[in-house]
């Protein structure tokens, strides 16, 4: 008889610790490419060291967060479904199923609707195939017998890089809109721009200050040494209701 060596829980979580550095350098690439892609800049050209520590630290933390919430509502689920063995067995291809075709029309309208959850929702639809192709895969099974350890696995090639595209878009979504941005006021900045156009801060990216203005969908990379000053979301939203906005000639 053909002996098999299955890993548990155990090994998968010492094997994800010692991946965790090129892990944690892989979703770090995915989610500043989700975050400055969108204002047309490449990360990887202006990225310092330290802007790649702090994101991967970051990006480990809410991926260790995301697996440890995943695995709680999964033992929850599990503990008010019926065992297999006792339960229908058309019982879980239908959860299944239904979560699937639930979670393909939620792709289709986030796409639609061009919002950053979309990257959230692929990344379920696929983590839900994925545990479903894998939990019913004889070879899969001679190695990951555990079905704890093919979600983990699941989540962690799949779902968890598709979270850091959601939150790495989302969060520029956020930055570059007038209504959550953070504005920039021109009299106390070190910056020379157009007083009548609107420019938001967007965050440090190397040894730049990046900047954004929405009206133009233009970004500036402005040197460190220069001092920025930008309103505070009250101040910035009292400000714009004194003041009408612009309208662009015709």
């Amino acid at each position: 008889m053909e002996e098999t060596t299955s890993m548990t829980p155990t090994a998968v979580a010492k094997a994800a610790f010692a991946l965790g550095v090129p892990y944690g350098l892989f979703i770090t690439a995915v989610y500043l490419k989700a975050f400055w892609e969108p204002v047309g800049l490449n990360p990887f050209q202006h990225s310092s060291p330290a802007d790649l520590l702090a994101s991967g630290a970051a990006s480990l933390t809410l991926m260790w967060a995301g697996l440890a919430g995943g695995m709680a509502t999964g033992a929850w689920l599990g503990s008010r479904l019926p065992q297999s063995e006792h339960g229908p067995k058309w019982l879980l291809p239908t959860i299944f199923g239904l979560a699937a075709a639930g979670l393909l029309g939620a792709v289709v309208y986030f796409i639609v609707k061009k919002n950053p959850l979309q990257w959230l929702a692929v990344g379920l639809l696929l983590h839900v195939i994925a545990v479903s192709a894998l939990a019913y895969s004889p070879w899969i099974n001679k190695w990951l017998q555990s079905p704890l350890v093919v979600a983990i696995v699941s989540a962690m090639l799949i779902y968890i890089p598709c979270a850091m595209l959601y939150y790495g878009s989302s969060q520029i979504v956020r930055l570059t809109s007038l209504e959550n941005g953070r504005v920039i006021d021109a009299n106390y900045s070190d910056v020379r721009v157009d007083t009548k156009e609107t420019f938001l801060y967007v965050g440090n990216l190397g040894d730049s200050h990046v900047i954004y203005s929405p009206e133009t969908s233009s970004t500036l990379l402005i040197s460190k040494d220069h001092q920025i000053s930008f309103f505070l979301k009250r101040r910035a939203r009292l400000s714009s209701e004194r003041e009408p906005p612009l309208t662009p000639s015709k």
